[in-house]
């Protein structure tokens, strides 16, 4: 579970192309309604710009990889078709929430970013220089998931041992069978 959850934190900061979605406008206020049907324009042209639906088709790719990874092992006796199964229905879910995820990202740029600054992205998000760091995000994100994930046994385990000495761990039960 706890490798799900970073997984999926690693899969939105991942989303490297964004680094800024969490920051108010340069002149440090929230943008207001006035002209925010213009801002979720440039927005959208923003978010074709850097190939937003490729970026959160990996990054959910990911997510499932790592999701079905985790049932696998907590669940190893389900059968191939039964997962199967599972990921047919978790891709028509996520189909389905696809178009409210990008509606949600729409909206919550165009309250970040101002006019100015959503018109300075897309400028230079389509100057040559721009292309090239897009046409490098898919290389970026894989070589930054890839060294994270190295390091989630690490992590995971430092974070067990820590609970472990503050709340103490039970001893785990023996296996099915007798065996020790």
């Amino acid at each position: 579970m706890r490798r799900r959850l970073l997984g999926a934190v690693v899969a939105t900061m991942i989303l490297g192309g964004l680094p800024t979605l969490a920051q108010p406008s340069s002149s440090g206020t929230v943008p207001t309604g006035d002209d925010l049907a213009g801002r979720r324009a440039l927005v959208v042209q923003y978010m074709q710009d850097i190939h937003m639906d490729a970026i959160i088709a990996r990054t959910m790719d990911s997510v499932n990889t790592a999701t079905f990874a985790a049932i696998k092992h907590e669940y190893p006796t389900y059968s191939q078709q039964r997962l199967d199964k599972l990921k047919s229905v978790t891709d028509g879910v996520m189909d389905k929430e696809l178009p409210k995820i990008k509606a949600a990202t729409v909206d919550s740029l165009a309250d970040v970013y101002d006019r100015e600054e959503l018109q300075a992205l897309i400028e230079f998000y389509e100057s040559p220089m721009g292309r090239r760091i897009v046409d490098k995000m898919p290389l970026a994100s894989a070589a930054s998931q890839r060294a994270v994930n190295q390091m989630v046994p690490e992590i995971v385990d430092e974070e067990r041992k820590a609970v472990c000495a503050e709340l103490g761990c039970p001893a785990k039960p023996k296996a099915a069978g007798g065996a020790s």
